[in-house]
């Protein structure tokens, strides 16, 4: 049998790594086309655009407390696309977050949304990087002018995917002190707890209706009118999930409060 040489056998085993860690990398890697890809069908570009429009009102519903405030607390471009991403991944959407040059020149992450279709995923980028600190909008679509129109040919291509660990998600509660009394001020203290993370908003909504959108663990509120309310607090982690805690409270009048009957 004839013998190899060493250098050919140190060759095919260099050929035979790379080829399977490319194919190994290829497999989970995203590929960003663009709508007027031939790739898709007309239906599929029906698919992808009504997905990008609805990606784009949650974007456009923003961050619970403005960017500038998140600035003043340390945050910075990586941050602000951290938390886009898990606030898209709470509500159901599969995200990649990648790394590549930017317009700029330098390094910037953005993120791939993926548009499910009835055989593969279409990917559409969306730019995190809070372009108006005074705003609250999560980030913006790239497309060169409106909607469906290119992608800036930038965000199509990428260095590397970010690999993060997974967020474990905030546990929120809540209790009031004292008895609730009719027409009078009320603290409620959240005893929510991130446990990898920070939380950054707590909402809080009585009847179903949004009350208020804090920074801090505590919300004054006076309860107009007798009865039950039920009182919810959503909380939010530097990472875009989320924890809920529902729970009923009773409203009484003070002659009520001070019997020591409730």
């Amino acid at each position: 049998m004839k013998r190899r040489s060493p250098g050919f056998v140190t060759l095919t085993l260099l050929f035979l790594l790379l080829t399977g860690s490319l194919g190994a990398v290829a497999a989970d890697v995203p590929v960003v086309l663009q709508l007027s890809d031939p790739a898709f069908s007309a239906s599929e570009r029906s698919e992808i655009l009504a997905g990008a429009e609805a990606v784009k009102r949650i974007l456009s519903e923003g961050h619970p407390v403005s960017s500038s405030r998140l600035v003043a607390q340390g945050w910075i471009d990586r941050d602000f696309v951290l938390f886009a991403a898990g606030s898209l991944q709470s509500l159901g959407y599969e995200t990649v977050i990648v790394e590549g040059v930017g317009e700029s020149g330098v390094n910037q992450l953005w993120i791939l949304v993926g548009i499910a279709l009835s055989d593969r995923t279409a990917w559409v980028p969306v730019e995190a990087v809070p372009s108006n600190v005074g705003s609250r909008r999560l980030g913006r679509i790239p497309w060169t002018g409106a909607s469906g129109t290119p992608f800036t040919p930038m965000y199509l291509a990428f260095d590397r995917v970010i690999e993060l660990a997974p967020n474990a998600a905030p546990t929120a509660s809540f209790i009031a002190t004292g008895n609730i009394v009719v027409d009078e001020r009320t603290s409620l203290h959240s005893h929510a707890n991130d446990p990898d993370g920070k939380i950054i908003a707590y909402v809080w909504s009585i009847d179903g209706e949004e009350a208020a959108v804090k920074t801090t663990a505590i919300y004054n509120h006076v309860f107009i009118g007798l009865g039950d309310r039920d009182v919810t607090l959503v909380v939010i982690d530097n990472r875009g999930a989320r924890g809920t805690f529902t729970k009923t409270l009773e409203v009484l009048t003070e002659e009520e409060a001070s019997c020591g009957c409730h």
